[in-house]
């Protein structure tokens, strides 16, 4: 992963180079580095994103199944009260 400060230095390195030389290739190999280090700083974004979305989605389901299960256990409670008022 390239970090900020290693993109400025590239890039300082590529003024350099073709301020030196005076060619345009340099130029363009640097936008395509430049456009690469973009590309590359976007995608992990996303898939940061990706992970957390997926982890609140996996909380949220937790969250409803334990709920499911509470309300069934209270459920079972209330009818198994209900049978032992009846038979005592």
């Amino acid at each position: 992963m390239i970090k900020p400060h290693q993109a400025a230095g590239v890039a300082l390195l590529l003024i350099i180079l073709y301020l030196s030389t005076r060619s345009t290739e340099t130029a363009t190999a640097g936008a395509v580095i430049a456009a690469a280090a973009t590309a590359h700083r976007e995608r992990k974004r996303r898939i940061e994103r990706d992970i957390e979305a997926a982890e609140l989605r996996e909380r949220a389901q937790d969250e409803a199944r334990e709920s499911a299960v509470d309300e069934a256990r209270r459920q079972a409670t209330e009818e198994a009260e209900e049978w032992l008022d009846s038979k005592f």
